[in-house]
């Protein structure tokens, strides 16, 4: 007596999908690698999407809702600026915190290296940094890696000043 056992395998992929402050994401799941995925991004009131980051398919990052084949495990992360701003922008005041959002004045990011970096994530999109009136000591590298520009809200260079630990200082045009 004899008996016939098949396994019958199917592959299946792990999709994460979240979203970074200011809004919300939907289509994480396990599927199928023939399986059509749909992540969808939902902004917080006043915010609006701004692209997706991580594993996206290429030419597909501002692209909402993304819909994409399950070939492959991925880990995407939507990402939403406010309203009203034409580009993805951080604030920065010397009262601020790095803990903060950066998305507005009144929750400022406290360093340009914390502000640098949520932009940096923008990808080719770039960005601005706004730089209220202050000093600004530099503590860890500002890592600029996209087009991103720099400047001050004032207008007058002499009023933002970043300093390094050798004593020497900038102004932020």
């Amino acid at each position: 007596m004899y008996s016939r056992f098949a396994w019958q395998f199917t592959v299946s992929n792990a999709v994460i999908v979240t979203a970074a402050t200011n809004g919300t994401a939907s289509g994480t799941g396990w599927y199928g690698s023939d399986q059509t995925v749909t992540a969808t991004a939902i902004p917080d009131a006043g915010y609006r999407f701004g692209k997706w980051i991580g594993a996206v398919p290429a030419g597909m990052e501002k692209t909402n809702p993304l819909q994409f084949t399950a070939d492959t495990p991925r880990s995407i992360t939507a990402v939403f600026w406010p309203e009203g701003l034409s580009e993805p922008t951080q604030f920065v005041s010397p009262s601020g915190s790095d803990a903060a959002d950066g998305y507005s004045p009144a929750t400022a990011k406290k360093t340009i290296a914390a502000a640098t970096q949520v932009l940096n994530a923008y990808g080719e999109v770039g960005g601005v940094v706004r730089v209220a009136d202050g000093i600004y000591p530099v503590s860890s590298p500002v890592s600029v890696t996209n087009s991103i520009r720099i400047i001050g809200e004032s207008g007058d260079p002499s009023r933002a000043m970043v300093s390094n630990t050798t004593g020497s200082s900038y102004a932020v045009q």
